[in-house]
């Protein structure tokens, strides 16, 4: 797993310096997300820990016998923040509310995990959780037209 994490951060630091370096061209999703706020919310789903992570160590316990994965909770809170995509009005304000989730989810998975995995999640989740792509682990990922 050490590789993977070298491989994501290093990843989500070319990434994030290319996709989130420029905040005003994540504003420009954001004010896409603010566009559709008055639509219905679909409900809440979460997979745990996205990107398979939360499916292959739970898949663990009985082959193996390792604990739960101790930092899954973290992913759920951080999935509950992602759903709505935030209160802001404005364009700004979205992309803070989503830059406070991922911060707080960096520090609930380092509490529960390591700081390496923490710091490697916390890059993923910025370059893959911007607002309006399509993915299903956007931010506002429960506002189905946007």
């Amino acid at each position: 797993m050490g590789l993977a994490c070298a491989v994501l951060l290093l990843a989500g630091g070319i990434l994030s310096v290319l996709l989130a370096s420029d905040r005003r061209i994540e504003e420009r999703q954001h004010a896409r997300l603010l566009a559709v706020q008055d639509m219905p919310l679909a409900s809440f789903v979460s997979d745990g820990c996205s990107g398979g992570l939360s499916t292959v160590w739970n898949s663990l316990p009985e082959a193996v016998g390792v604990d739960p994965l101790p930092f899954e909770g973290c992913c759920v809170i951080h999935d509950r923040a992602y759903h709505a995509g935030g209160r802001a009005a404005t364009a700004r304000g979205s992309y803070m509310e989503r830059l406070a989730a991922d911060r707080a989810f960096r520090r609930c998975v380092a509490e529960r995990g390591s700081t390496a995995l923490a710091d490697a999640m916390f890059q993923a989740v910025r370059v893959g959780g911007v607002p309006c792509t399509g993915l299903g682990w956007r931010w506002g990922y429960g506002r189905p037209g946007c």
